[in-house]
């Protein structure tokens, strides 16, 4: 944990706060999309799944009608 408090310390004195901030900011959203990504695709085939078999349903009942 030192040596990480010590590389952002070192980062901040040669480069400047408002630098290091970007940096951290970037890697920190770019992390998170990529979460979002894969659960939004996870949602996505599942809702596909959800509405196949609401047709599904949908075209048997329309076959069991007289």
């Amino acid at each position: 944990m030192d040596e990480i408090f010590n590389t952002i310390s070192t980062l901040v004195g040669s480069i400047g706060f408002p630098i290091v901030c970007c940096i951290f900011l970037w890697k920190y959203i770019n992390e998170t999309m990529k979460s979002f990504t894969e659960t939004m695709n996870e949602n996505t085939k599942m809702l596909t799944k959800l509405c196949e078999k609401f047709d599904n349903v949908r075209r048997e009942n329309d076959n069991d009608r007289p």
